[in-house]
This record gives structure tokens, sequence and C-alpha cells, in this order.
């Protein structure tokens, strides 16, 4: 297969991801093909085009929803028991702040990439700078990979950071505000386990998140298990699909509004930008609140 080349490796596992399986195969070609409504080149200028505005020549949400697919398969070979200290869903949750954090930046930066117009509506609104010798690294197609060379300097570590840069960006915000406190409380575990091996520190204690260990400070740990691991999958994942969602909305307005012109390959992009679906268990449920 031919996707291998055009995207690198991501790509590729995106292409083969499940092919044993007609099931995950025929949700796939879905999202290629019908609920996108256009079908991703295996070959070609074009396909490379397209692909190269993607980090991982993957559009963002559909390789997100395959790397939290992974997170879960890893917790539900955990053996721990409620109420014991699970350091394999310790580490799914590591993950999955890791994944989401990684969407918000590639996301953003494939908006740029689509319409680098975009890029001088967010200069206006924040400092933005880029160094020559980033753009001599680039050497090829400077326009396309825009979006990159801003991202990857950007923080999108908190719910207010996300807001703010998708604010100056589309005028959007992905967070409501309980959405934001629910997104601190998991920052807040994923701090604590990364900085601090998950043993409850006074600044945890009186947190939201640490009401329940008073008295027990710097004695226990907080114990993440499957079911909280499934629930922040399922709460990230519905932002992500918020925030794909708006981007394409966003791209769409943003061109119509200045009479820019895209070409089909940028559409065709726009049009993937919240493709998602590969797994209904992911996509299709209810966020729901961890333990």
């Amino acid at each position: 297969m031919a996707a291998v080349e055009l995207g690198g490796h991501a790509f590729g596992r995106f292409c083969r991801f499940g092919r044993t399986d007609s099931a995950v195969r025929r949700r796939r070609d879905r999202i290629c093909n019908k609920e996108s409504r256009v079908r991703l080149r295996w070959a070609g200028s074009d396909g490379r085009i397209l692909f190269g505005l993607f980090s991982g020549g993957v559009p963002p949400l559909a390789f997100t929803e395959i790397k939290f697919q992974d997170v879960l398969s890893v917790a539900r070979q955990s053996q721990s028991t409620d109420g014991e200290l699970d350091f394999t869903c310790e580490l799914c949750l590591i993950g999955l702040a890791s994944y989401f954090e990684a969407f918000c930046k590639d996301c953003f930066a494939a908006i740029i990439n689509i319409c680098p117009e975009i890029a001088e509506t967010f200069a206006s609104r924040r400092e933005t700078t880029i160094a020559v010798t980033d753009l001599l690294d680039v050497k090829t197609n400077t326009a396309e990979k825009l979006g990159f060379l801003i991202a990857e300097k950007l923080d999108f570590g908190t719910a207010k950071a996300i807001n703010s840069l998708y604010g100056d960006l589309l005028k959007v915000s992905p967070f409501s505000t309980d959405e934001m406190k629910r997104y601190s409380k998991f920052i807040d575990d994923r701090n604590l386990i990364v900085h601090h091996g998950s043993v409850v520190t006074l600044r945890y204690e009186k947190s939201p998140s640490g009401t329940k260990y008073r008295d027990r400070v710097h004695q226990d740990s907080i114990v993440i298990n499957k079911r909280d691991v499934v629930g922040w999958a399922r709460f990230l994942f519905t932002i992500a699909k918020k925030i794909a969602k708006s981007s394409k909305e966003g791209i769409t307005q943003f061109a119509a509004k200045r009479d820019i012109s895209l070409d089909r390959v940028r559409k065709e992009a726009i049009d993937v930008l919240d493709a998602s679906g590969l797994f209904p268990e992911i996509a299709n449920s209810p966020s729901s609140d961890p333990q």
C-alpha cells in the first residue's frame, strides 16, 4: 500500500489499522469516504500535499482516536482490583494527557497549514515570531508548514491556554466553564502522578480534587482505575470533537468572509478535520465522570 510513503508511519498505521478486522476496516473506510464525503488518495501529488498538512500525515482527530483506543487497550490489561494502586492505569492517564495536548497543538497547526491567511489574524492578537533558521530548515513548502512552526512554540497545557489560543485564532472557546473545571481536575491528577509519584501533596489536598485526603497528606496516594481511564478518554475525546468541528466551521467562515479561494486539496483537508468513528466506544459514547 502506497500510504506508508505518503504520510510516514503514522498515516501508514491509520490505513492498516485493523486490516484483519472487517468491522474496523468498514468503519475506517466510512471515515475516509462517506463521513468525510471525500476519498483520501493513497498515491499521487495531491495526496502528498493533503497529508503533508497534518502532523504525522493523519487528520488530527482520527489520529487521536487511534491513540486513545491504544491507551484503553493497555488499561484493560491491568490486573489490579478496585482500591489498589494501579501503575498501569496511572501511565494510561499520563498518555491521555500527552495525546490530548498533542491533538490541540496538531489541530491548531493544521488550521494554519490549510489556510495560512489565518496566521495574520492570530499574529495581530499576540506576538508571533519565527526564527529565520527554522524557515531555512523547512526549505520547501513553507506556507504549508507555517502552522507547525507557530504551534510548536505555544503552550497548550491548560484549558485556559487552549481557550485563549483558539480564541485568538478562530474566536472559539473549546472549553465551557464546567469543562474547564473537569479538565483542571484531570491535569491535577496527571501532575501529581508525574511530579510526585501519585502521593498527595499539600497543594493537591487544597484543590477540589484533594478534599478527601485531609490529614493524609504525604501519606496516601490517589488511585486511578480502569473506569477513570475510560471516563477521562471519553471526556477528552468529546472536547477534541468539539475543537475539530469548530475548527472546520471556523476555517470555512473565515475563508468566506475574506473571499479566500481554497483549492480542492485544502477543501478536502477541511472536510476530514473532524473525521472520526473508527472506535464507537470512544467516539459515540457519552462523556462520563471518572471516579
